[in-house]
């Protein structure tokens, strides 16, 4: 979602730091009506639950089982921390 400042930019409001934000937010609430901003604001959210389902979701292991597999997995291809530390490279550098 884009938000556009006064001097026309184009910025992601996910790289707004908190006091822009926050300051956006008070200048929709100065210049609208209540019941007008509580509509954009669950329009916004059912367009954003939308936007949701139909990114694919990232894999996270769920529960020890499958972290310890996970684990496992990392360890059979990259080797243990220990194994990387015991590398000579680290030794030179």
């Amino acid at each position: 979602m884009k938000w556009k400042t006064k001097d026309g930019k184009e910025i992601d409001v996910m790289d707004m730091d908190d006091n822009h934000a926050k300051n956006a937010l008070a200048m929709i609430i100065r210049n609208n009506r209540d019941h007008d901003i509580l509509n954009y604001i669950l329009k916004g959210k059912e367009a954003y639950d939308a936007e949701l389902k139909r990114k694919p979701k990232a894999f996270a292991p769920q529960g020890e089982i499958a972290q310890m597999m996970e684990d496992q997995m990392l360890n059979d291809e990259y080797g243990t921390m220990d194994d990387i530390m015991d590398d000579p490279y680290w030794h030179h550098h």
